[in-house]
């Protein structure tokens, strides 16, 4: 008895055009305006670090695996494997981490690794920050999440301007890590305040109409593969007959 067997190009086909479309068409809209962001946002939670009461120029130690945590989020800042660095810092005045934000949090300098990251319990679909670096200020960052990198990356600007990111999405996630994207081997400090998350709210729907579903285009993709397959075996056992 024949059995038929699936070219391994198809398979492996359809299991890239799933990953790859279902993590790009996840992502709504990406903003630098916090003002357009918070429109769109409901359910919004706020944390800006002043509850930690650190008077100008003090700062406490979250550099450890559990990091800082506030409500239902986490925060953690390291350099991969079980090195850790992360600071609350309450900046003194005209310090190159004084960016009229109060305190922050300020992660490792970004070294080949380095990451600040914020886990969010029970996953959301919004979320937005300010983000600044020291040592110099400006600098650019990739905005990974979920363990997914869409090719997002935020450069920041000169103190005391803050730079907003935030993104919305169509699925929950939990975690949104953010490295420094560099071919230099040694980088700036990043410093990271104003943390909000919630729920996506409305939105325009992408542009040029609705977006295929990942299965219509899988199964298009993957039958227009099997019946030049199939031309290709058809040909080749006439052939040899």
């Amino acid at each position: 008895m024949a059995y038929l067997r699936l070219p391994a190009m198809v398979t492996t086909l359809v299991v890239v055009l799933m990953a790859s479309w279902s993590a790009k068409a996840s992502v709504l809209g990406t903003y630098n305006d916090r003002a357009t962001w918070e429109a769109l946002t409901s359910g919004r939670t706020d944390i800006d670090f002043s509850s930690l009461g650190l008077a100008p120029g003090a700062f406490t130690n979250y550099s450890t695996a559990a990091g800082l945590t506030i409500g239902s989020a986490n925060f953690t800042g390291g350099y991969g494997g079980s090195s850790y660095q992360l600071y609350a810092l309450n900046p003194s005045a005209g310090s190159a981490e004084d960016w009229n934000s109060g305190t922050l949090l300020a992660g490792p300098s970004w070294l080949t690794g380095a990451y600040f990251q914020v886990g969010l319990a029970g996953g959301v679909t919004s979320f937005g920050l300010d983000l600044m670096s020291a040592y110099p200020a400006g600098a650019t960052f990739r905005i990974i999440l979920d363990g997914i990198d869409l090719g997002i990356t935020v450069v920041t600007g000169s103190r005391p301007n803050r730079t907003f990111f935030g993104v919305r999405t169509d699925v929950p996630f939990s975690t949104v890590r953010i490295v420094f994207d560099s071919s230099t081997p040694f980088g700036p400090q990043g410093l990271f305040d104003n943390i909000a998350f919630g729920d996506a709210a409305g939105g325009a729907p992408p542009p040029g109409g609705e977006t295929p579903e990942v299965t219509t285009i899988v199964y298009f993709v993957s039958g227009v593969a099997l019946m030049r397959w199939a031309r290709r075996r058809s040909i080749g056992v006439a052939a040899a007959g």
